[in-house]
């Protein structure tokens, strides 16, 4: 038997081997002892001890590795997908004879493929014989896939029939599901490429604008549908694990569980929680203030710096988010600015604390959205709808719907929305709108959207439509009609597949009924439905109703909302 000395941490500690037994896998197994023993050392459950059974003197003490000072966004490089452009083929259906043939022999066998992928199994689909119909067109679909997109994240795609075909209008049709691919990578037909998005739904056509183009050319709102989290990492310019790991552990802290996971020493992959779905940006910026390896005095002079920065309006959104995910150690620095004159200041120090979780600048914010001259309504409901309370919020909110000013009532609405007030009901109309029906004083007013996800809001419902009104719509196709006296309100539709006349259908006087009425699915002849409808596209209730608020018949303000395709123009501007 003999003694084998194995270095531990600088020669700390022996090993006891039996020398017969001594070879390569011997020293393998010390240094494994050894690695082990470092650790149970580090930990104080083990303390060295000399060959003679005596504890050893500590000679020195083992230096604390130094963790790294200094925001993330100074040690790492945020890196993330910026707006995505795709594109994709697919096939519009449900045109009445407006549709064509056409179509690339490329083209034709790609979709003859798809199309032969999804209907198999379910039902005999002649592709040719589909794609060949007057009743449908090959449409070229594009769009654009949003910054730090999420799966399941929606957005408005376009469609347009292809040049040289005989189609001459897309209007009533849907587009059947599709495959949207990254333009970057798509230049032939079948060229294979990653999925990136689907799109699908009725296509809209903008009737309220004179100079929307052509009908061969529309959209589909909301019909873009992204398939998988566009991935977000930080990257270290020079790798270190010691700095991947403490940002990693730091953010994780601060936002929660899963958050950063470091896959090298260069890189730490982020992921947005749900908290933030709806505040990507923020998030990320708030990733890049959080400081590492800071001490009380300097955490309270970069306050002190913030706040200054803050009162004197220089770079106010990046010290405002700065000072936010400092958290609680702020909010002795910022109270006192709730009491100040200057207006700009109370609204950004109250918005800092709310989001910090603190509950007293809810009566400044309140008092903003009050005063219709501030220029800080909308910014402090929708600061209110992020930070507050969920019962604080719908108060405040609530009261904000009676506004006189239309854009401090809609952003009020969007707030309740998202936080399922009772106040704002949703129906679901045939799968393709929504009508949003809000429960509050003020004007009545009918919005309809011409991008995002397409819904018509009531304010003030229920709104009731009067009795002796007669609509018609500009091809005479929709009639809706109610004489002096009925109980009911007569909705009629002669279908342009079919030469026979639909309804009269009977609703009541309820504006949100009669929109039902027009829009649910037309009654299969074989099976009668509880709910019968018109089938009339979004795109033609949105005229119908413009039409009876100016003739008199509902007694509501109308508003439209921004076109469709507005913010894909602007981004793939900008990228260019």
């Amino acid at each position: 038997m003999r003694w084998h000395n194995v270095s531990l941490l600088n020669g700390l500690g022996n090993v006891f081997v039996d020398s017969r037994s001594y070879n390569a896998e011997v020293c393998m197994m010390c240094r494994q002892i050894s690695k082990w023993l470092c650790i149970l050392m580090l930990s104080g459950l083990v303390t060295p001890m000399c060959g003679c059974g005596q504890r050893a003197a500590r000679t020195e003490e083992v230096p604390a590795p130094v963790r790294p000072a200094g925001t993330i966004g100074s040690m790492a490089e945020l890196y993330e997908f910026g707006a995505i452009p795709v594109k994709g083929w697919g096939i519009v259906a449900g045109l009445a004879g407006t549709g064509s043939s056409e179509c690339p022999p490329a083209l034709r066998d790609v979709l003859v493929k798809y199309i032969q992928q999804q209907v198999s199994g379910q039902s005999k689909v002649d592709p040719d014989g589909f794609i060949n119909s007057p009743d449908t067109a090959v449409v070229q679909i594009t769009g654009v896939i949003p910054p730090i997109a999420s799966k399941g994240d929606r957005f408005d795609v376009e469609v347009v029939a292809l040049e040289g075909t005989q189609t001459t209008s897309l209007d009533g049709g849907r587009l059947y599901p599709a495959q949207l691919k990254a333009v970057s990578r798509l230049q032939r037909f079948d060229q294979y490429s990653e999925t990136l998005a689907t799109a699908g739904g009725a296509v809209f056509i903008d009737k309220l604008d004179s100079d929307a183009g052509p009908r061969t050319k529309g959209s589909v709102l909301g019909g873009g549908l992204v398939v998988e989290d566009v991935q977000i990492s930080l990257v270290l310019p020079e790798p270190n694990y010691l700095t991947a790991s403490a940002i990693r552990n730091q953010l994780n802290e601060r936002f929660g569980p899963g958050t950063a996971r470091a896959i090298s020493p260069s890189r730490i992959r982020l992921k947005v929680p749900p908290k933030f779905k709806a505040e990507k940006d923020r998030f990320l910026a708030m990733v890049t203030t959080l400081s590492l390896g800071q001490d009380e005095q300097v955490q309270q002079r970069r306050i002190e710096t913030l706040v200054e920065r803050l009162v004197r309006g220089e770079d106010v959104a990046i010290s405002q988010i700065a000072l936010a995910t400092i958290g609680k150690a702020a909010l002795d620095e910022l109270a006192p600015l709730l009491s100040t004159s200057d207006e700009r200041v109370r609204f950004h120090a109250a918005v800092c604390m709310l989001r910090i979780g603190d509950d007293r600048p809810l009566s400044v914010l309140r008092q903003i959205i009050a005063d219709g001259s501030s220029p800080y309504r909308i910014e402090a409901i929708r600061a209110i709808g992020a930070g507050a309370r969920r019962d604080d919020a719908i108060a405040i909110l609530n009261s904000a719907l009676a506004d006189t000013d239309f854009a401090v009532r809609f952003a009020a609405y969007e707030q309740l929305r998202n936080l399922r007030d009772i106040s704002v009901t949703q129906i679901p109309v045939a799968g393709d709108f929504l009508i949003d029906s809000v429960t509050c004083a003020g004007e009545r007013s009918i919005f309809v959207s011409r991008s995002g996800i397409a819904r018509i809001v009531l304010f003030g419902a229920p709104i009731y439509c009067k009795n002796d009104i007669f609509i018609e719509s500009d091809d005479r196709s929709v009639v809706i009609n109610a004489g002096r006296g009925d109980k009911f309100v007569s909705v009629m539709r002669k279908h342009p597949k079919s030469p026979r006349l639909f309804g009269p259908l009977r609703s009541s006087f309820n504006l949100a009924d009669i929109i039902r009425t027009l829009g649910e699915v037309l009654p299969p002849d074989d099976k009668p439905m509880i709910r019968p409808g018109l089938g009339v596209a979004y795109s033609d209730i949105v005229v119908l109703l413009k039409r009876m608020v100016e003739r008199g018949a509902v007694e509501a303000e109308f508003k439209a909302g921004p076109v469709a395709g507005a913010i894909v123009e602007k981004i793939t501007t900008n990228d260019r």
